[in-house]
Formats: C-alpha cells, structure tokens, sequence
C-alpha cells in the first residue's frame, strides 16, 4: 500500500516525493524544498560565494518542518554567503518564501538578488518564514549570510534554512 506524503514525512529515514506546485521554481529535491512534496537529503543546489567560506551540512534533528534543513556555518566571519540560483523568472510577479533561524551568533541575513524588494531581513533564533512578492530583474540569487551581509559576525556563526519557495504571486 503507498504512503501518503504526511506518513511519509513523519517517517525518520523516508525521502519525501510527489509533484510540486506547477508554478514552484524550487523543484530540484533538495533539503530546501516542500516538505510534503520534494524535500530529500541534497544540499548541492546550494552553492557559496568565493573559496568556500561557508561550510554547508546536512541537519536531521533540528528541522523546524520536513525531515532535513540545511546548516550553513560561516568558516570566515566575514561577509561570505551561500546561495540558490532561480533562472528565467525575471519579469514575473513572485513569491518567496523562506523558513530559517540563526543557531549561532546574531547578525545573520539573507538576501535576494535582481530583485525589488530585496526582501533581505535579519534572521533570528527562532525558527522564522519570511515571505515577500517581487518582480525579478534577472536571474534571482537567495543568498544567507551566516556571519551577516555586513561582515560583523564571527567564524563558526551558523544558520538553518528549512524551506526556500519561489513561485508565481497569484498561485
């Protein structure tokens, strides 16, 4: 008999798939995506800025929502980010949406690039979902910064990211 999506995410080693919203742009399965939809253990759709200055893992046990999170740990303290790339949606009336809070240190932020708004907030110790409609101007980049856009934190200041969606505004 098939598992519905809720059983399954409620399953402790259990991959998480079906079909994603047709306007999700986030739809590799990754740690980020839905977590009754797609989510799975990838962390390779996220990518860092400069010579790896942020150490990217896997995190299971404090996940917010979903099975997974990904914990992105500022190796510098300086102003190094990670981030997402969503291609082809310049023009179009967005909607991002974010889950995340900050394990270690406090002056952790996140970004969108091309984008107006930027959308860009601090982030806070408490498990957080930040959403905010846009109209990109090219390719979109989420970035976090663990250590702080500004480069005021420290190495080793760490954040969890559960859940990225961008998808069309009216959907």
């Amino acid at each position: 008999m098939a598992q519905s999506p809720l059983v399954l995410a409620s399953m402790e080693q259990a991959d998480v798939a079906c079909t994603p919203h047709p306007d999700e742009q986030n739809t590799t399965a990754s740690v980020t995506s839905d977590e009754y939809c797609n989510e799975s253990s990838n962390i390779s759709n996220w990518l860092n800025s400069g010579a790896d200055a942020v150490t990217r893992s896997l995190e299971s046990s404090d996940t917010d929502t979903g099975l997974y999170a990904i914990k992105l740990v500022s190796d510098a303290g300086g102003t190094e980010f990670s981030y997402m790339i969503f291609p082809g949606i310049s023009g179009l009336t967005t909607q991002i949406k974010l889950r995340f809070k900050q394990t270690v240190g406090t002056n952790a932020s996140f970004l969108a690039v091309n984008t107006s708004p930027t959308g860009g907030t601090a982030i806070t110790d408490e498990w957080t979902e930040h959403t905010f409609e846009t109209t990109p101007t090219g390719t979109v980049l989420i970035r976090i910064y663990p250590a702080g856009a500004t480069g005021t934190g420290d190495p080793g200041d760490a954040v969890l990211v559960s859940l990225v969606s961008v998808k069309a505004a009216s959907s």
